[in-house]
């Protein structure tokens, strides 16, 4: 946690620095963003197959504009999913429903002609995971549903287009990709309104 706090505060001073030769009018805006991740797929000698599902969410994203192109961007999501993998000895079955804090740096391009820009932002991602699992042995036929609540971190990456609306709204898609703790690949995407 220490080293969070830590990453982050050395963060906020760069950009904090590089801001100073090119201010923005507004420097909060703040938005709502419709997520989907598809569940990576897992094979070792015990799993035999697994039943990839897409997981949907929902972030409300708050940022915080050093300059025109530069930026914070945090908030909270929520997510909600589960899988199927089949295993040599029976079926496991897993739900969860997660909780997101990210806190990412975000780099955006000025409009465009079109009215459209570009971003990507990276960063880092506190997660609660709220867990039920259901395991069925396919030998005994018992099930056991097991609550387990935990912790992680994860590296979030997104790549994204803009339509500026007006000069109060854009609309956004983006391709999102997480690296989990346990080095696990998500991906996804999402579409959202932002308002300045």
């Amino acid at each position: 946690m220490k080293r969070i706090i830590l990453t982050s505060f050395l963060v906020f001073m760069t950009l904090n620095f590089f801001a100073q030769s090119d201010t923005v009018s507004k420097r909060l805006d703040c938005g709502i963003e419709i997520i989907s991740f598809l569940m990576p797929e897992v094979k070792n000698e015990s799993i035999t197959k697994t039943e990839q599902n897409i997981s949907v969410g929902a972030n409300i994203i708050v940022n915080y504009n050093f300059t025109k192109k530069l930026a914070v961007s945090s908030g909270i999501g929520f997510y909600t999913g589960q899988y199927q993998r089949k295993f040599t000895y029976g079926i496991y079955g897993h739900r969860f429903v997660e909780f997101m804090l990210p806190l990412m740096v975000q780099y955006s391009t000025n409009k465009n002609k079109h009215n459209i820009s570009y971003y990507t932002k990276a960063g880092i991602s506190t997660n609660f995971i709220l867990n039920k699992s259901r395991n069925n042995e396919s030998i005994i036929l018992v099930e056991e549903d097991i609550l387990k609540n935990e912790w992680d971190v994860s590296l979030p990456v997104s790549i994204g287009i803009r339509y500026h609306l007006n000069n109060n709204t854009r609309l956004f898609f983006c391709v999102n990709s997480v690296i989990s703790a346990y080095w696990v690949f998500y991906y996804g995407a999402s579409i959202g309104i932002l308002f300045v």
